[in-house]
């Protein structure tokens, strides 16, 4: 920082840059929190919501230009920047608009060149997001949310529902606003969608769509999509699907308020589905079910297919920002009986379990087990450790999976109970037989 003092103090300041690398070099989100707070200016708020507001999108990408040595902060830049960043908002990015933007940068100081070009990028990764920022400075930020699903435990299914496949995909928001089609992952990353967008655009008026990204092609839809939102070149969206499940109404999704129910919705989907036809997205198949046992058959016949599972959806619903009881998903779950070798203390809470080491009998299968517990049965569990060492336990996991190299492993473990009954843990022979 060239001998930079930082100043941590209430109502003592660093200019926002300081600020901003200083949270990057700085441990724990509450003391993250404290800095901003402690440096509150309004030229730092201003980066923070051209940085953190996922609307705010500036199509720059993998931009070259010449490193500046130059180590003193020129506060005269940042209305410029400011500026820049409002153009590439409204402007179709071209070599008109990099060259302006490529001169600016070179102009800036070390510091403020690189924090500026993340914010630009998107890509300003110091361990803060919207929801922080906004604990710092309440409602500076409107938070990037979709509609998330519970899981179904044993709510009552006799009743009207809509049953669809559950797609083992990357979660994708695309918002249609007149012309311009911005598409967005489930933390509020833009990812480029050019083959599916191009066939958007022929689509008149204003819409958002939900839904997943599924690939064709051998490589996983994780590993394409990550390399389309880091701007790598190598790979071709076009092997992706796009299976749309929800249809929002604009008005209600820049408002933040929503009120249509998931049936109008759904309506306007097939309606929009049946009028236009596509290449790379797909409307997703609905079942009308009305009761449990239908919703159970439907699981079932999904599982003989190798899917994942299903999703359950209330027709009376709207669309709510949150994990909902009115999308519920239904995956695959088994259990099995394994024996505690080790503990791990809890990262954040000291003095208390973070998770199990488990082994089968064999220990063919080793597992940590960090999901279901309470927090009263994380305290009393480390106060035990000793005694419980070698104690059996029964393990919830979602399905078998394997490594690269063919080794094997539970999906999504988490602790069900405690068996001190039973004498021997399960062989892994007896888990795969039980788990087909």
């Amino acid at each position: 920082m060239d001998g930079t003092k930082y100043k941590t103090q209430k109502g003592i300041n660093m200019n926002e840059i300081d600020t901003l690398d200083r949270i990057s070099k700085t441990s724990g989100l509450n003391a993250k929190i404290e800095l901003m707070k402690n440096n509150e200016t309004e030229e730092l708020k201003e980066l923070l919501v051209y940085a953190y507001d996922s609307f705010k999108v500036y199509g720059i990408k993998n931009l070259k230009f010449s490193l500046n040595d130059n180590t003193e902060y020129n506060p005269t830049l940042h209305k410029e920047f400011i500026n820049i960043l409002e153009m590439l908002q409204h402007t179709n990015v071209n070599d008109v608009v990099r060259s302006k933007v490529k001169d600016f940068l070179e102009k800036c100081p070390k510091l403020q060149q690189d924090i500026y070009y993340k914010i630009l990028t998107k890509d300003l990764t110091i361990g803060i997001t919207a929801k922080s920022v906004n604990k710092a400075f309440k409602g500076l930020i409107r938070e990037f949310k979709l509609m998330k699903a519970d899981a179904f435990t044993d709510q009552n299914l006799d009743r009207k529902l809509v049953v669809q496949p559950k797609f083992d995909g990357y979660r994708c928001l695309i918002v249609k606003d007149g012309d311009t089609i911005i598409s967005y992952t489930s933390s509020g990353k833009v990812i480029p969608l050019k083959t599916i967008e191009k066939e958007l655009s022929k689509v008149e008026g204003s819409f958002v769509l939900d839904g997943e990204l599924v690939s064709t092609s051998r490589t996983g839809t994780s590993t394409v999509c990550n390399r389309l939102i880091k701007g790598n070149n190598t790979v071709d969206d076009d092997v992706l699907i796009y299976n749309v499940f929800d249809f929002i109404n604009f008005t209600e999704f820049v408002s933040g308020v929503y009120k249509e129910v998931y049936n109008d919705r759904l309506e306007n989907l097939d309606t929009f589905g049946y009028d236009n036809d596509f290449n790379h997205i797909r409307i997703t198949k609905s079942y009308i079910t009305t009761n449990t046992e239908e919703v159970m058959n439907l699981y079932k016949s999904a599982r003989k297919n190798k899917e994942e599972g299903i999703m359950i959806k209330d027709l009376d619903y709207p669309y709510e920002l949150k994990r909902s009881q009115g999308m519920l998903k239904l995956k695959a779950l088994n259990s099995c009986t394994l024996r505690i070798v080790n503990f791990v203390e809890h990262s954040k809470k000291k003095n208390t379990l973070g998770a199990f080491t488990c082994v089968s009998e064999d220990e063919a299968i080793c597992v940590s087990v960090g999901g279901g517990f309470s927090d009263e049965e994380r305290e009393v569990f480390w106060k035990d450790k000793d005694k419980l060492i070698n104690t059996c336990v029964e393990v919830l996991y979602n399905e078998i999976q394997y490594t690269k190299d063919r080794e094997l492993f539970l999906f999504l473990p988490r602790f069900k109970e405690l068996r001190p009954e039973k004498e021997e843990a399960d062989m892994m022979l007896k888990i795969l037989e039980e788990c087909q």
